[in-house]
């Protein structure tokens, strides 16, 4: 019997400890900031291409050069003018997406 309790009690330690001990994904500030928005008008491609869903490297270079030949954007809905960028796109972003 008692042998049974030790293995009771080794068995609730385990599972009780062990995922309060698992180490926990790091992700450096800079990260964390750009999973939740990015700003159209101050945004380097880079950044625009991490944090938007469907958006790779060679659009957000696009969403950088609109912007510097366009002026800044004065509404979301204006990424749509980007080539490569439509309307779909945009609303998949829209909560990832300051001006």
């Amino acid at each position: 019997m008692k042998t049974l309790s030790k293995i009771i009690f080794i068995s609730f330690v385990m599972f009780t400890i062990t995922p309060a001990m698992a180490k926990k994904p790091t992700t450096t500030p800079a990260v964390q900031q750009a999973a939740e928005k990015v700003s159209l008008n101050n945004g380097d491609a880079q950044t625009l291409a991490t944090v938007l869903k469907g958006v790779g490297l060679k659009r957000a270079e696009a969403i950088v050069s609109y912007r510097k030949d366009h002026g800044p954007f004065k509404a979301i809905e204006d990424l749509a003018n980007v080539k490569g960028i439509g309307v779909a796109t945009v609303e998949k972003n829209r909560a990832r997406i300051s001006l």
